[in-house]
């Protein structure tokens, strides 16, 4: 912004909110923004941009990121995106043969692995529909656990081990990048071998039982 002629304070009024993980929070930041009659709103994660799809049909909406945002519903095409809707859309869910295929050879014995999921992200049916499919071909099991906040990812872990799992695979979502330390420790304690979307949002290996 600083390139293009804008200074925060100056000429530049920028209205920050942060859910920190918790979806529950969107709906009320999206009704406020909105009211706010701002030029542009800027957002990130595909549960966000479903709030504000719902919210608004007219405030111009860049999302900075999200899973599939074709897929979702949320954008036509990314040739012509329509409504008031651009932005980027990544590929974490186009990649979960790949993170399996890579769990697979970390741990050939693999044939259950368990999905770390969100459950307030409403992309999570488009993801577990690939990974299943990407889980299939490889012949392996897949469960699925939760958690939505930084207590609940040692209970995710629990129960992917209490259901024979022997492996996770962390789902791209806004809340686990910053939750990398307690998924390598659970990891750690529970011995199970873990990969994610990002390479600062999940853990590179643990080692597998």
């Amino acid at each position: 912004m600083n390139e293009l002629g804008y200074v925060e304070g100056k000429n530049l009024t920028i209205e920050w909110r942060y859910a920190d993980g918790d979806y529950t929070r969107l709906t009320g930041f999206a009704n406020e923004l909105v009211t706010m009659n701002l030029p542009v709103i800027v957002t990130y994660g595909t549960a966000a941009a479903r709030v504000l799809q719902k919210t608004t049909m007219t405030t111009p909406i860049v999302v900075a990121a999200a899973v599939d945002l074709v897929g979702a519903g949320i954008v036509e095409s990314l040739a012509h995106p329509g409504r008031n809707f651009t932005g980027l859309s990544v590929i974490d869910v186009d990649i979960s043969s790949k993170q399996l295929e890579l769990l697979k050879a970390f741990s050939p014995k693999l044939t259950r692995v368990a999905v770390l999921l969100n459950p307030g992200n409403s992309s999570n049916p488009l993801v577990s529909r690939h990974v299943q499919t990407a889980a299939s071909a490889l012949g392996v099991e897949v469960a699925v656990v939760y958690a939505a906040t930084p207590q609940a990812i040692e209970t995710a872990f629990v129960e992917a081990t209490q259901q024979g799992t022997s492996a996770v695979l962390v789902a791209a979502d806004a809340f686990f990048p910053g939750q990398a330390s307690q998924i390598a420790a659970s990891a750690t304690q529970h011995r199970l071998a873990t990969i994610s979307a990002w390479s600062h949002g999940g853990v590179h290996a643990a080692k597998a039982r």
